[in-house]
């Protein structure tokens, strides 16, 4: 017996599904200074926009497809100011429910979050 919506399955051969944006993303940085493409010192452009309190947008190649998919687009900022959520939900028209995911350095979390006994995570042995 066929499983009906299964006749037309084949197998994925890569996750970057969404369409590529390269030739707009070049056009609007040529109309936008603070807009980098092909930046030769990415990290480092980027480390300084996050410590002087921008946001800073990482676009690789074509949007990812699947759950929690990240890494081809994301959006890097200093999780220090409140402003600074406010102000990526209002401009991707996101709502309070939806979080974002921060990325601190394990010998840095108990400086960015109140980490106490109750809610330290536990390390393997």
């Amino acid at each position: 017996m066929r499983t009906p919506g299964r006749t037309n399955r084949y197998r994925l051969t890569e996750l970057y599904l969404g369409t590529n944006h390269d030739a707009r993303f070049r056009a609007a940085a040529d109309r936008h200074p603070e807009i980098v493409a092909d930046s030769e010192t990415p990290v480092e452009r980027a480390v300084d926009a996050i410590i002087a309190g921008e946001a800073v947008a990482i676009y690789t190649d074509r949007m990812e497809f699947g759950p929690r998919a990240l890494g081809a687009r994301s959006i890097l900022a200093s999780p220090v100011k409140r402003e600074v959520n406010d102000t990526i939900n209002k401009r991707l028209n996101r709502s309070e429910f939806m979080p974002f995911a921060p990325v601190v350095l394990a010998e840095h979390v108990a400086k960015v979050f109140d980490i106490h006994p109750g809610n330290a995570m536990r390390r393997a042995s």
